[in-house]
């Protein structure tokens, strides 16, 4: 009976920690700063400010069912904090539906920094034209 328990109580651990670990990230980052810059497919091209040790957010569209997904580069001076998606909504069970990829990137280092994203098949070599979001960061202490 004891064994049991205490396999039980192992078991039950292990679970809490598991999603104590997925559930924890999006809060952390949410929290950071309190209001982190969102850009989208609108800020290609563009020059942005942003504070040293702060998070921001790129939202891009995709669709990997055509074999091409999103690729993000970025600077030695950003660090990426997290890569997500959501799928578009689907109330058809349509196939080749898209979805929105979300990176949360945080700036470690002052200095002109570069995010840009490429369409590409994974695995495949890197083409210079496959560019299709570029953002150029200039980050300053606050």
């Amino acid at each position: 009976m004891i064994k049991r328990r205490l396999i039980l109580n192992s078991l039950l651990a292990i679970a809490v920690m598991f999603l104590l670990s997925i559930s924890v990230a999006p809060v952390m980052a949410a929290g950071h700063n309190g209001n982190m810059a969102v850009f989208t497919d609108a800020d290609n091209g563009t020059t942005q400010d942003i504070t040293l040790e702060n998070w921001f957010v790129v939202k891009l569209h995709e669709n990997p069912t055509t074999g091409i997904v999103l690729i993000p580069t970025f600077s030695s001076g950003l660090n990426l904090i997290s890569d997500t998606y959501k799928e578009d909504p689907n109330p058809g069970m349509m196939m080749d539906v898209g979805r929105t990829r979300t990176w949360i990137v945080h700036a470690k280092n002052t200095g002109d920094q570069k995010f840009s994203v490429v369409y590409r098949k994974p695995l495949m070599p890197f083409i210079v034209k496959e560019t299709a979001f570029v953002m150029y960061l200039n980050v300053v202490k606050a």
